[in-house]
């Protein structure tokens, strides 16, 4: 077994794919690579044949870094659990943080995108996560950018990580936000007193300006720190 972390890559994937209810050749067909090539990574001895490309296209199909994947337990036991009323730090003995999804945003078409699309929850690594934010565990949730695409910044299927603990548009950044209840995730601004503009890939069609009584419509979720890109569809 290699201890220089390897044997992790073989041990997340296993639990990756039971936690899925799916199969080795369901996440090579995913990821882009070869059924055959999988499972020799799988087999007894076999991280000799897990290149840098072939790992790097798991991790995109399993929305997690190459390096977490490699070298992180992200199922270790004492990872953190985040309630939604967790309402205070607490310290995790393992390297996972468990981060819930954004009730906000519908998972359900996201099933077609990501075998995780449903998922309540996803696993990161703290130090992945402290390398990110400076916000708490417990303000941070996830997303998917299923139907605002953001050409060059966020792309749809992309997973998204939010922190909560914004609430409004102070500064220039992603945001994602429900106006008049319909979800969104978009680049925010501000104009002026009381005027805010959003937009996605194409500013001229899918800028969503905000003034005067149309604030009451907003509510900002919170703004996007980082995301992880996903095999494009």
């Amino acid at each position: 077994m290699n201890m220089g972390g390897m044997s992790y890559l073989q041990s997340n994937l296993r639990n990756f794919i039971a936690a899925r209810k799916t199969s080795q050749n369901a996440v090579a067909l995913e990821a882009g690579i070869s059924q055959s090539t999988l499972n020799r990574i799988m087999a007894p001895g076999g991280t000799r044949f897990a290149r840098d490309d072939t790992v790097e296209a798991l991790a995109v199909c399993l929305h997690v870094s190459s390096h977490d994947l490699k070298y992180v337990d992200l199922f270790a036991e004492g990872g953190e659990v985040l309630p939604s009323s967790a309402d205070t730090d607490s310290q995790a003995t393992g390297p996972g943080v468990r981060i819930l999804a954004a009730t906000e945003f519908p998972r359900g078409s996201a099933s077609r995108l990501s075998p995780i699309g449903m998922a309540q929850n996803v696993m990161v690594s703290r130090a992945w996560l402290s390398l990110q934010t400076d916000a708490p565990a417990k303000n941070v949730r996830y997303a998917f950018a299923i139907d605002d695409s953001m050409q060059g910044e966020i792309e749809k299927g992309d997973t998204v990580f939010i922190d909560t603990s914004v609430q409004t548009v102070e500064t220039e950044g992603v945001y994602a936000f429900t106006y008049f209840n319909v979800p969104h995730i978009k680049h925010g601004q501000v104009l002026g007193e009381n005027s805010l503009r959003f937009t996605g890939t194409r500013p001229s069609l899918n800028s969503i300006p905000v003034e005067g009584d149309q604030l009451k419509g907003l509510v900002i979720i919170g703004k996007v720190f980082a995301s992880l890109s996903t095999k494009r569809f």
